[in-house]
């Protein structure tokens, strides 16, 4: 997750993401890191929480990639 919020800013700093495209990664990454830590509370990550976990880091990868490169205009 450290990596995506990494390659997010990255992205921003080199303007090839809008400030609103910033704005919805940025939310979407602490959506993610708040669903770990809710399912860490009970100190057990079963299958179907790790699988929706990764599932959320790939939506996520995907959207991060899709916005870097929809051309628009900054």
């Amino acid at each position: 997750m450290t990596q995506q919020k990494a390659a997010i800013k990255a992205a921003y700093k080199k303007k090839r993401l809008t400030h609103k495209e910033y704005n919805k990664l940025m939310d979407e990454q602490q959506v993610i890191y708040n669903t770990i830590e809710k399912y860490k509370d009970d100190g057990y990550l079963s299958s179907e929480e790790k699988n929706k976990i990764a599932s959320k880091q790939q939506r996520a990868a995907n959207r991060i990639r899709k916005y870097q490169v929809n051309n628009e205009r900054y």
